[in-house]
C-alpha cells in the first residue's frame, strides 16, 4: 500500500462514523454536543482536502509542517491546556518521554540500520501503544498522549535531519498512516484490556460463587 492510504482510509472510516452518529457516544455526556457533532465533521473533511498541504516557517523556508499534523498538534495542545483531570503534568511528562524516544530511535536507525527490528509503519505504534496502557486506560488521554507523542518526536526528528539534507517535511505520507496505525492501535488494546479485565472479574467471581456453594 502507498504511503498516506491508511491514514486516509482511516479519515474516510471515521467521517461515515461521525455522520451516521456512531460516534455520538464520545460527546453525548457534552452540553454543547451538537455542535461538537458538526465540528468534528468539518475537521475531518478539512483533514481529507488539506493532507497534501505544507506550510513553511517564516524563519526556516527548509523546514515545512504539514497542514493536517499542523491541526492536530493544534487540538492536542488545546485539549492539554483545558484538561482538568489532574492528570495533566503527567500527560506532558508521557509525551516528552515519547517525543524524545521516537527521536532519538530515528537517529539510532540512521546510525545503525539493524536495529530497526520493524517498519516504523509497525515499529513506534506497537511500542508507544504498551508503554502508554501502563499509564491509563482512558482513552481520550491516550489519544492525547499518542498523537503528541508522536507529533512532537516527528519534529524533533525532522530538525535533527536538517543536519543531513535540504529539505525536511514534518508530517508526511508515512508519518500520517504512522499516526493513524499508533491510534487504532491503542484504541483496540485498550478496549481489549478493558473488556478482558471485565471478563477476568466476572470469571473470578463465579469462581467463588461455585467455591462457596459446593463448601
Amino acid at each position: 500500500m502507498n504511503d498516506g492510504y491508511f491514514y486516509m482510509i482511516v479519515i474516510w472510516i471515521l467521517l461515515i462514523l461521525a455522520a451516521t452518529r456512531w460516534l455520538d457516544f464520545l460527546w453525548a455526556a457534552h452540553p454543547w454536543k451538537s455542535v461538537i457533532h458538526k465540528g468534528v465533521i468539518i475537521l475531518l473533511v478539512a483533514q481529507l482536502v488539506t493532507q497534501g498541504w505544507y506550510v513553511s516557517l517564516p524563519s526556516a523556508s527548509q523546514y515545512a509542517m504539514n497542514v493536517n499534523i499542523l491541526m492536530t498538534a493544534l487540538i492536542c495542545g488545546y485539549r492539554l491546556w483545558r484538561d482538568k483531570s489532574g492528570f495533566m503534568m503527567q500527560m506532558v511528562a508521557v509525551i516528552l518521554f515519547l517525543g524524545v524516544l521516537y527521536a532519538v530511535s530515528h537517529q539510532l536507525f540512521l546510525w545503525d540500520p539493524v536495529l530497526m527490528v520493524l517498519p516504523p509503519f509497525y515499529l513506534f505504534p506497537v511500542f508507544f501503544s504498551l508503554l502508554l496502557l501502563l499509564t491509563t486506560l482512558h482513552l481520550p488521554h491516550l489519544w492525547l498522549m499518542m498523537a503528541s507523542g508522536m507529533i512532537l518526536g516527528e519534529l524533533l526528528h525532522k530538525l535533527f535531519l536538517l543536519q543531513y539534507v535540504d529539505y525536511a517535511q514534518v508530517g508526511d505520507a508515512a508519518f500520517r498512516d504512522q499516526l493513524a496505525m499508533g491510534l487504532c492501535l491503542v484504541t483496540g488494546v485498550a478496549f481489549s484490556v478493558r473488556y478482558g479485565i471485565k471478563g477476568y472479574r466476572y470469571l473470578h467471581k463465579l469462581i467463588l460463587s461455585q467455591w462457596k456453594e459446593e463448601g
